[in-house]
């Protein structure tokens, strides 16, 4: 069931779609588009900064653009994931960054001036590390540049009892061995309408980056460590200079945060999505976990993280496509080897 909330998180109402697809990522903002008949009721409740959940998976939606179409008698609506409302806040108050999970939701509770209704979820004890001080830029954005970089994912959800949407960073599961292994195969019909892109035209993973020491002296960092054939290079004038007082150890780390968030703006296009069951979307797997995809026709096998799902429901159906990043590669010769 789609049901929307008002902005205040106060009460709901179904709706009931002509058709609704969604995008939603392991680590970035999602988006949606929401068709539905410009009736009263619609008009009344589908408005900017409503928040749209559908009941069965959780799924939290804000919605940012309401557009009547009198010539097609419908309203589209658009909007994001719900973690696009951190985006409201500016990280105003520095924030340290040392042990990943703490420190971000430490980071977002000194930043969110009042923002309604948002608060983070209970710790995990994640134990990934990174060394960067914030300050300056949207909150989401910059987290989204460490997040990638300790590989974790982030969601927010809605807590239906507390009326509360709930910041949550997460890791998936390895499910590429053992008793609950996840195989996509093409062969037995669990890996329909196979689809792989591949371009790595603006891709680098190497970033030399350049600034100014607090006595005017130029400094190089780098970040990357790929060697060979497989190191692609990318050089960046940062602009950015020490304070007076502020540490050499903590300049470095405003440098070495820049790098990392040009090589992610640099990532090597590499997809693949497969078509699955909505049924077991969720259940035997969900985002951020790491699946087995197996392809005679594309002579492949491949580990991968479910790094995307795509949704789209209409009328009585639904169809579902998790999009998988970043695969580990492998001879057609060893899928026999991921199928043990």
């Amino acid at each position: 069931m789609l049901v929307v909330y008002d902005s205040g998180l106060s009460g709901y109402h179904e709706i009931k779609p002509i058709s609704y697809t969604t995008e939603e990522w392991y680590n970035d903002i999602g988006k949606f588009t929401l068709i539905v008949a410009p009736s009263k009721y619609n008009i009344a409740h589908l408005k900017k900064g409503a928040i749209l959940f559908r009941t069965v998976i959780k799924q939290a939606m804000v919605i940012t653009r309401v557009s009547p179409d009198t010539s097609q008698d419908r309203i589209t609506i658009n909007g994001f994931t719900a973690n696009w409302i951190l985006n409201k806040r500016a990280i105003a108050v520095a924030a340290t960054i040392a042990t990943v999970e703490a420190d971000i939701y430490a980071a977002i509770t000194s930043n969110l001036r009042e923002l309604p209704n948002v608060i983070t979820a209970t710790l995990k004890a994640l134990t990934e590390s990174f060394s960067a001080i914030l300050h300056g830029g949207q909150m989401l954005t910059e987290f989204i540049k460490i997040l990638d970089a300790v590989e974790l994912g982030q969601k927010m959800y809605l807590d239906v009892k507390t009326k509360k949407l709930v910041f949550e960073i997460y890791k998936g599961r390895d499910l590429t061995t053992g008793s609950h292994a996840v195989i996509f195969s093409d062969e037995q019909g669990t890996a329909r309408d196979l689809k792989i892109e591949d371009d790595e035209s603006t891709f680098s993973n190497v970033c030399y980056v350049i600034g100014t020491l607090s006595d005017e002296t130029s400094v190089v960092r780098t970040v990357g460590t790929a060697t060979g054939a497989d190191r692609f290079e990318y050089w960046i004038d940062s602009r950015l200079k020490q304070g007076n007082d502020e540490p050499i150890e903590d300049f470095y780390a405003r440098l070495d945060s820049r790098g990392i968030a040009e090589i992610a703006k640099r990532v090597r296009d590499i997809g693949f999505s497969v078509r699955v069951d909505p049924g077991e979307y969720g259940k035997r797997y969900t985002m951020g976990d790491k699946v087995v995809c197996v392809s005679k026709r594309f002579g492949i096998a491949f580990i991968a993280k479910i790094n995307g799902v795509k949704r789209t429901q209409q009328a009585q159906s639904e169809t579902v496509n998790i999009i998988l990043g970043e695969p580990q590669l492998t001879l057609i010769g060893e899928i026999k080897l991921w199928l043990k």
